[in-house]
């Protein structure tokens, strides 16, 4: 099992083996998801596809992701709300 946390932050310190490891790894489901999508359209969607993937590689941050229970109490917060 991969550690995307490890990934991420290689890919934040600059290691760009690291970034084209990441896109080759989600590439299968992009492509899943793109045989939706016309023929003629596909390949600048995977473009954009990996574009997007690069930038959220650089800019995610760890810190600002709420573990599951602070998740779990404000979701519950939200829609207890009468």
């Amino acid at each position: 099992m991969t550690n995307w946390k490890t990934v991420v932050n290689k890919v934040q310190s600059g290691d760009k083996y690291s970034a084209e490891w990441a896109i080759r790894t989600l590439e299968p489901n992009m492509k899943r998801h793109l045989k939706y999508t016309s023929r003629e359209e596909q390949e600048n969607l995977m473009q954009e596809l990996r574009v997007k993937t690069f930038l959220v590689l650089h800019s995610f941050r760890f810190q600002e992701t709420p573990g599951f229970w602070e998740w779990k109490k404000e979701h519950e917060d939200k829609h207890l709300k009468i």
